[in-house]
C-alpha cells in the first residue's frame, strides 16, 4: 500500500495515541513476553487468541522483509556462536526489548490500517483483538449484497446518515471539497482488502445487476468512487473472463497480477477467441 504524507501522518499519530487506550499496558506487558520472535517457520501457541494473532502478523513482516531483502541482494547476517544474541538496528546498535515491542506495536498498527481503515476504533480494536475485529468485517462484508450497498448510499445522500451497522463496518464517509455553507461528502469503502473482498463478492452476481449498480451510484455523487471500482472490476473480469454474450466479439484473455491496481498480460498459454 503506497502511503502519502498525510497517511503516514495518521498512521504515526494512531501509534502514540494507542497507549492512551485502557487496555495498551496489560498488551503491551503480554507482547513483551514472546519478543523476540524465535526462528523457524512456526510459532508456539501462546493460549491468547489476540497475542497468538499478533505474533502471526510480526512473523509475515519479518518474512516480507527477508524476501525484499534477498530480492535486492542484500546478504543475511547470523550471529557468532559465542556471542549474546540481540537484534541490531539500522545504526548497527543493539536493539533493547523495549525497542522491539515498541517497533512491534508500530507494525500491528500499521496492519489494522490496511485491514480495516483510519478509523482510529477499529485500528486499536484491530491491535488488541484482530480475530474478532476481523470477523466482525468478514460478516458485515459477505452479508453486504448489490441492494444493500445501493440503500447505504441513497441513505446517506439524502439524511446524512447510515442506520445499517452492516455498512459501518464497511464503508466510510469523509468531507470533500468544502465549500463554506455547503457541505460535500464521499464515500469509500473502509479499506483495500475491504474493497477487494465486496468487490470479489459483487462480482459473483450477474452482470446485468452489476450494471444496474453502477448505473446507479454514478449518479449519486456520494457513491460516485463506489461506481468507479465496481466499473474497473468489471472490466478486469471482461479482460480475464470475455463476455457472457458469446455473440459479441471476445477479447484476447488476458491473465493479472497480485498488485493493486492489478497490471494485465496476455496468456499465450490460452487459445485465441477467434477461427
Amino acid at each position: 500500500m503506497r502511503l502519502d504524507s498525510g497517511l503516514l501522518l495518521t498512521i504515526l499519530w494512531l501509534c502514540y495515541s494507542l497507549c492512551l487506550q485502557p487496555r495498551f499496558n496489560d498488551f503491551r506487558w503480554r507482547l513483551q513476553q514472546y519478543l523476540p520472535l524465535p526462528d523457524g517457520p512456526t510459532l508456539a501457541t501462546t493460549g491468547n487468541k489476540a497475542i497468538d494473532a499478533a505474533l502471526e502478523v510480526l512473523k509475515r513482516e519479518r518474512e516480507r522483509e527477508k524476501a525484499v531483502e534477498v530480492k535486492k541482494g542484500a546478504t543475511l547476517l547470523s550471529s557468532a556462536a559465542d556471542q549474546d544474541e540481540e537484534m541490531v538496528d539500522e545504526t548497527g546498535q543493539p536493539q533493547t526489548q523495549v525497542d522491539e515491542v515498541d517497533n512491534a506495536l508500530k507494525i500491528l498498527v500499521r496492519n489494522a490500517t490496511e485491514e480495516f481503515g483510519f478509523i482510529p476504533r477499529d485500528v486499536y480494536e484491530g491491535v488488541f483483538d484482530l480475530p474478532a475485529v476481523k470477523e466482525q468485517h468478514t460478516i458485515a462484508t459477505t452479508n453486504l449484497d448489490f441492494s444493500n450497498l445501493m440503500t447505504t448510499v441513497k441513505e446517506f445522500s439524502e439524511n446524512r446518515g447510515i442506520s445499517s451497522s452492516t455498512s459501518h463496518r464497511v464503508i466510510v464517509v469523509f468531507p470533500i471539497d468544502y465549500i463554506p455553507r455547503l457541505d460535500r461528502w464521499g464515500m469509500d469503502f473502509k479499506s483495500i482488502r475491504i474493497r477487494k473482498k465486496v468487490v470479489e463478492l459483487m462480482l459473483l452476481q450477474e452482470d446485468r445487476k452489476l450494471r444496474e449498480m453502477c448505473d446507479f451510484l454514478r449518479r449519486i455523487r456520494e457513491g460516485s468512487t463506489l461506481a468507479g471500482w465496481i466499473f474497473e472490476a468489471m472490466v478486469h473480469r471482461k479482460l480475464s473472463c470475455g463476455w457472457e454474450d458469446e455473440s459479441r466479439p471476445q477479447p484476447i484473455p488476458m491473465k493479472s497480477d497480485e498488485h493493486d491496481p492489478p497490471a494485465f498480460s496476455v496468456d499465450l498459454s490460452s487459445p485465441p477467441p477467434y477461427p
